[in-house]
């Protein structure tokens, strides 16, 4: 770990270097599971759309998305935007399904990637409320904070804040 507080969010590069811990530093493997990630991304934004919309609409979110230039260039670099939109998908999707501990899991690592998705966290809650009620927003909130606390934690150490 760190001696200084986290400057940036980060869940990507700590995954990188576990990675390359395990496969050796190779940009090539990274890409490669980054490919995987905008494939998941195009899928979940299609499932999440056929459900909101009609099955039309989500083959032809799927279609789009998986053919938009800026998701296919952002898969090759190693910079960390495809895996915070696959987590942000992973998190819609979650919610709509009234998923309430994915979802946590889910906002609470894409806010480790991209730290302004917190603030995607009170549309969630307004969303479990009304099924769910007090259970699900629990669940909810403690399984987020759970992804969070150890950076945290850590930066509250190294700097007092």
């Amino acid at each position: 770990l760190r001696s200084t507080a986290f400057y940036q969010s980060p869940l990507y590069p700590y995954l990188m270097a576990a990675i390359f811990w395990i496969t050796g530093p190779s940009a090539g493997v990274i890409s490669y599971l980054q490919a995987v990630l905008g494939a998941m991304t195009c899928a979940l934004l299609a499932l999440w759309t056929a459900r909101s919309f009609d099955p039309r609409a989500g083959w032809a979110t799927g279609i789009f998305a998986a053919l938009y230039p800026p998701l296919i260039f952002y898969c090759a670099p190693l910079m960390k935007e495809t895996l915070g939109l696959f987590l942000l998908s992973l998190f819609l999707f979650s919610t709509m399904n009234s998923r309430p501990i994915q979802a946590g899991v889910s906002l609470g690592l894409a806010a480790l990637t991209r730290t302004n998705l917190l603030l995607m966290a009170p549309l969630a809650a307004l969303r479990f409320w009304p099924r769910l009620r007090f259970k699900g927003l629990i669940y909810f909130v403690v399984a987020t904070v759970l992804m969070i606390a150890p950076v945290s934690l850590h930066n509250w150490k190294q700097s007092g804040d």
